[in-house]
C-alpha cells in the first residue's frame, strides 16, 4: 500500500471524512465484515448442531454476534494503535495516527461507542450474557495493559503472542454461547466438538498474527519487530504453516461428529494444499508481507466457511 503525503487535518477537516480514510488503511470494512460474518455463522451453526442435532440460526443471533465481534475487532485495532504508538512514530510514520490523519483520542471514542453498542445488543438478546461480555472485556483490558508485566512479556515474544491469542478463544466462546447459553448453565456446554472449535480459534489467531508479521529480508525495517526477524524466515514460515494445519485439523476433528465430516475433511485438506501453493506463487517476486497477510486471512476465512457449510447441512439425529 502506498501513501501520499497530501492528506492532513487541514485537507480532511471533519472526523467522518478522516475516519473514512483511516478504515481502509487499518481496518478494511469489507474484509472484516466477511470474516466476522463467517466467524459468527460457523460458531452458532456448529454449536446448534452439537446441541440439537441440526443447525438453527436466528436473525437476532446473527445480528448480535456480528455487532459484538465486529466492534471487538475494531477495539483490538485501537488497542494496537495505542500499544505501537511510539514505534510507529519512529519507524512507521506513514501510518494514519503518526502522520496526523486521526488521533488516538478520536479512535478511543469510536471504540467506546462500540462498547455501548455491544451492551445494547447483548442486553436485548439475553441479559445474562452480559456476564460473558464482561469476561471478554476483562481479558481485553488485561491484554491491552500487557497483563501488567510488559517488560517480562516483551522479552519473550512467543509467550507475548500466545498470551494475546486467548481473546480469540473468548470470542468463539461468546459466539457459540449465543446458541447454548441458558442461565443457569446446563450440560449443553459439554460437547468435545465445541472445545475443539475453541482451540481452532486460538490456532487461527496465530495464523493471522504470524501472517502479518513475516517479511522478506528486503522488507524488514529497523526498530520494527517481526517474526521473521526474531525466528529467522524459514522457522517463521514453518511455524505459520504448522499453525494453519493445526487450525484446520482441529476444525476437522470438531466436524468429525457430523455425517458430513468427510466433506469437511476433504475441503480442509484441499484448502491447505491450495493455500500453500498460492503462498509460494505470490511470494516468488521477493515481496512477502502483503501476500502472506492476504493468504493467511484467506486460509482462516475458508476454514470458517467450510465449518459453516458442513454445519448448516448436518443432521446428527
Amino acid at each position: 500500500m502506498t501513501f501520499s503525503h497530501a492528506p492532513s487535518r487541514n485537507d480532511l477537516s471533519t472526523l467522518p471524512a478522516r475516519f473514512a480514510q483511516y478504515l481502509p488503511e487499518r481496518f478494511p470494512p469489507i474484509a472484516y465484515s466477511v470474516i466476522t460474518a463467517l466467524f459468527v455463522l460457523a460458531g452458532i451453526a456448529l454449536s446448534s448442531v452439537l446441541r440439537l442435532g441440526h443447525s438453527v440460526i436466528t436473525l437476532q443471533q446473527a445480528v448480535v454476534g456480528f455487532g459484538v465481534i465486529y466492534t471487538l475487532f475494531f477495539q483490538l485495532r485501537v488497542a494496537d494503535e495505542w500499544k505501537d504508538r511510539e514505534e510507529d512514530a519512529l519507524y512507521q510514520a506513514e501510518r494514519p495516527v503518526p502522520r496526523g490523519l486521526i488521533s488516538l483520542a478520536e479512535l478511543t471514542w469510536a471504540a467506546a461507542i462500540g462498547a455501548g453498542l455491544q451492551v445494547v445488543l447483548v442486553a436485548s438478546y439475553n441479559p445474562s450474557m452480559l456476564v460473558l461480555l464482561a469476561l471478554v472485556w476483562t481479558y481485553f483490558v488485561l491484554m491491552s495493559r500487557e497483563f501488567f508485566c510488559s517488560e517480562y512479556l516483551r522479552a519473550r515474544p512467543l509467550l507475548y503472542v500466545l498470551s494475546h491469542m486467548f481473546i480469540l478463544v473468548l470470542s468463539d466462546l461468546f459466539i457459540t454461547a449465543l446458541d447454548w447459553w441458558h442461565w443457569p448453565l446446563t450440560r449443553d456446554f459439554t460437547s468435545p466438538g465445541l472445545y475443539l472449535f475453541l482451540a481452532a480459534g486460538f490456532a487461527n489467531g496465530l495464523v493471522i498474527e504470524l501472517g502479518r508479521k513475516i517479511r522478506a529480508a528486503s522488507e524488514e525495517k529497523p526498530g520494527v519487530e517481526t517474526y521473521s526477524k526474531m525466528l529467522g524466515l524459514r522457522k517463521a514460515l514453518s511455524l505459520l504453516t504448522a499453525c494453519l494445519f493445526t487450525a484446520h485439523l482441529l476444525f476437522a476433528l470438531a466436524l468429525s461428529y457430523f455425517p458430513t465430516a468427510i466433506y469437511g475433511l476433504t475441503l480442509l485438506a484441499v484448502t491447505d494444499m491450495l493455500v500453500v501453493l498460492l503462498a509460494c506463487q505470490m511470494t516468488k517476486g521477493g515481496a512477502m508481507q502483503k501476500p502472506l497477510t492476504k493468504v493467511s486471512n484467506l486460509a482462516v476465512l475458508l476454514g470458517y466457511l467450510i465449518v459453516f457449510l458442513c454445519s448448516a447441512n448436518a443432521q446428527i439425529f
